[in-house]
């Protein structure tokens, strides 16, 4: 079982090599900032 810290620096890792790393910064913000409705954000994608 992977360690939370592997998690989060393979996240990060994932997140930098798809959106580089300002579009990584946007996409936490906006986590960050509680305005995403995750259960329709995963049945549009």
């Amino acid at each position: 079982m992977m360690k939370l810290t592997e998690i989060r620096q393979q996240g990060y890792k994932a997140l930098i090599d798809s959106l580089g790393v300002v579009g990584m910064l946007r996409f936490l913000q906006e986590l960050g900032a509680g305005s995403v409705d995750y259960i329709k954000e995963k049945y549009q994608l």
